[in-house]
């Protein structure tokens, strides 16, 4: 079934999610629910759908500094041109530090059109993952990183290797529902 939750045809709000691990997911599903929107993960959204809404949201995670899902919308320029295009930057890193955000709002400008970076909102959400749910080559990369990070002395520690050293072979999950109140509060 392509669609979950079905909202006020009225509204015109479509959210949109990919999810690794249901953090971002679980975002989305706030999000929907507050604005009585309509929700769909990304791998069943097809491009005539985004016409018929006002508002478009998408969450991702950030992974290994990279975001899926973000191309939708500079390969449909002509069809979210006139729209209010947000995205949900979710990710397990303390999304209140300037550094991480700037970090990750140049790569939504990577990858996106300049006229989409232009008129997108971004928000900043804090998820979580699952170390041992992770597939193989992250587990790899979050290895090897960890093994860098270990040789590193204490002051020469970034913000990036921090977080290594306090996620590994963790579970996290920093969701909250509060979070999403500032992007409701947009989208209304």
């Amino acid at each position: 079934m392509n669609q979950e939750i079905k909202g006020n045809p009225m509204n015109k709000v479509l959210v949109m999610y990919y999810s690794k691990n249901g953090t971002t997911r679980r975002y989305a599903e706030w999000i929907a629910e507050e604005l009585n929107g309509d929700l769909f993960d990304i791998k069943n959204i097809k491009s005539d759908m985004l016409s018929g809404y006002d508002v478009i949201i998408l969450g991702s995670p950030i992974l290994a500094g990279t975001i899926k899902g973000l191309s939708i919308f500079t390969k449909n320029q002509n069809l979210v041109r006139d729209k209010k295009i947000v995205y949900c930057a979710c990710g397990i890193e303390d999304m209140s530090n300037e550094t991480v955000t700037n970090r990750i709002r140049g790569y939504v400008e990577k990858t996106v059109s300049d006229e989409i970076f232009q008129k997108m909102k971004i928000f900043f959400l804090r998820g979580g993952f699952d170390h041992y749910k992770l597939n193989f080559m992250f587990k790899l990369m979050f290895w090897i990183a960890k093994k860098k990070v270990d040789k590193k002395p204490a002051e020469k520690l970034t913000v990036d290797d921090k977080l290594v050293l306090e996620t590994y072979g963790k579970n996290l999950d920093f969701t909250n529902k509060e979070n999403i109140k500032p992007i409701v509060e947009y989208c209304k």
